[in-house]
C-alpha cells in the first residue's frame, strides 16, 4: 500500500467512524427481537447469532457511508455545473470562445476530482473498507444483549463512541484495553445456587454483619436471576477497604458458594 492509498483507506475509516458516532450504530444491534425463536437458544447460540448479525451490521453501515458520500458528490459537483452552464449560456458568443478555454482547466480540474471520490466510494461499496477495531466491535455487539444497561451505556457512550469522534491514540488504547478485559468476563447465564456453609466455613472470622451482608448480597443475586423480566435498576456490589483486609478473599470464596467464577478485571 502506498502513501496515497494510505491516506485514502484512513479518511475511509475516519468518515465512517463519525457516521457510526453519529447514526447510533450500537441501536442497530437488537437483533433478538427480529428472532422468534431467540429464548430457547443457549447462551453460546445467542453470542454466535449476535456475532453474525454485528458483522452485517458492520458491512452494511460501512457501504451505506459511502453511499451517502456518493450523494454528496452528486450534490457538490451538479450544482456548480449547472451554475457555471447558466453563466456561460447568458455570454454573448464572442467571449464563450475565450472564457471555456481559460475555464477549461478549472472545470476539467473539478471534474477530475469529484470522478475520482465518487469512484473510490463506488469502489468501498464493492469493497467495504475494515476498521483494525473491528473484531472487538463484532466481539462486543455478540455478548451486548447478555450485558445490563449501566455497563452498555459506559463501554459505548465513553469507550467507543467516545474514540469514534476524537480517534487520539490515547482513546484507542483505552479502547483496546478495555474491551480485551471485558470481553473476557464471564457472561454466561448460569444458574447459581448458594452454599451457605461454604462462606460460614471459610469466612469465619470475619464479623457477623459483615457475613450476613454478603450471605443477603447472594440471595439477591439468585433472586433476580429467576425473575422475569428482571429489574432495570440492578446494580453491582463493590468491596471497599485498605489493602490487605480480605476483600479480595471474600468475592473469591463468595464466588465459590455461589457456583461461579470470579472474573478479575483490575
Amino acid at each position: 500500500m502506498n502513501a496515497e492509498e494510505s491516506t485514502n483507506i484512513w479518511s475511509q475509516r475516519k468518515g465512517i467512524r463519525n457516521y457510526m458516532s453519529e447514526e447510533r450504530f450500537f441501536d442497530r444491534l437488537d437483533f433478538f427481537k427480529s428472532m422468534s425463536n431467540y429464548h430457547v437458544l443457549s447462551p453460546e447460540e445467542q453470542v454466535e447469532k449476535g456475532r453474525e448479525f454485528t458483522r452485517k451490521a458492520l458491512t452494511d453501515i460501512s457501504i451505506e457511508y459511502s453511499h451517502t458520500q456518493l450523494k454528496k458528490y452528486g450534490i457538490y459537483g451538479g450544482i456548480p455545473l449547472v451554475a457555471t452552464g447558466l453563466v456561460l449560456s447568458q455570454l454573448p458568443s464572442h467571449l464563450l470562445g475565450s472564457v471555456l478555454t481559460s475555464a477549461s482547466p478549472v472545470v476539467l480540474t473539478l471534474a477530475g476530482f469529484l470522478f475520482i471520490g465518487a469512484g473510490e466510494q463506488i469502489y468501498y461499496i464493492k469493497e467495504p473498507a475494515r476498521l483494525p477495531e473491528a473484531d472487538l466491535v463484532i466481539e462486543y455487539g455478540a455478548k451486548r444483549h447478555l450485558l445490563d444497561k449501566v455497563t452498555r451505556a459506559y463501554l459505548e457512550e465513553s469507550i467507543f463512541y467516545r474514540f469514534w469522534q476524537t480517534e487520539n491514540s490515547d482513546q484507542y488504547d483505552k479502547l483496546v484495553k478495555v474491551m480485551d478485559k471485558a470481553l473476557r468476563l464471564p457472561v454466561y447465564g448460569r444458574q447459581l445456587e448458594f452454599n451457605q456453609e461454604k462462606t460460614q466455613e471459610k469466612l469465619w472470622h470475619y464479623s457477623t454483619e459483615l457475613k450476613n451482608r454478603l450471605n443477603r448480597f447472594a440471595f439477591s443475586e439468585i433472586m433476580i436471576q429467576k425473575m422475569a423480566p428482571k429489574p432495570e435498576g440492578h446494580y453491582p456490589v463493590y468491596f471497599y477497604g485498605a489493602p490487605g483486609t480480605g476483600k479480595t478473599f471474600a468475592a473469591k470464596h463468595l464466588a465459590n458458594a455461589m457456583g461461579t467464577n470470579l472474573g478479575n478485571v483490575i
